[in-house]
């Protein structure tokens, strides 16, 4: 691996950031879809949207969001994993929302809707 950002599969990465709450706070249900070509960008598609979601927070529900985001060790694991064409996937289950976030290899079997 060269740099930061490695390399992606042949045909891009498929990314998705879903939103729904589940508490009294008002935060909008969000089902984001995305593709883009490197794993770079995959990740920096997903943080966008955590940063956005955490800022929609109120203390101290947003903390485990604030601690993924500034998480290296965790990004370079995400990183590595889509550049050998794996998948990444992260699900948060707190009081005001549930997350989701998902990036796997276009070419994948496997749908990212779950059914």
């Amino acid at each position: 691996m060269s740099g930061l950002y490695p390399r992606g599969p042949l045909g891009g990465i498929d990314v998705r950031f879903q939103q729904v709450p589940t508490g009294s706070e008002s935060l909008p249900v969000l089902d984001e879809h995305g593709h883009v070509e490197t794993p770079g960008q995959a990740m920096r598609w997903l943080r966008r949207h955590v940063r956005a979601a955490a800022l929609a927070m109120k203390e101290p529900a947003h903390g485990p969001l604030q601690t993924w985001l500034a998480d290296e060790i965790e990004l370079r694991r995400a990183l590595n994993g889509l550049a050998r064409s794996g998948s990444y996937l992260l699900v948060w289950r707190t009081k005001p929302v549930e997350l989701l976030l998902c990036a796997e290899p276009t070419h994948s079997a496997r749908s990212m809707d779950p059914a």
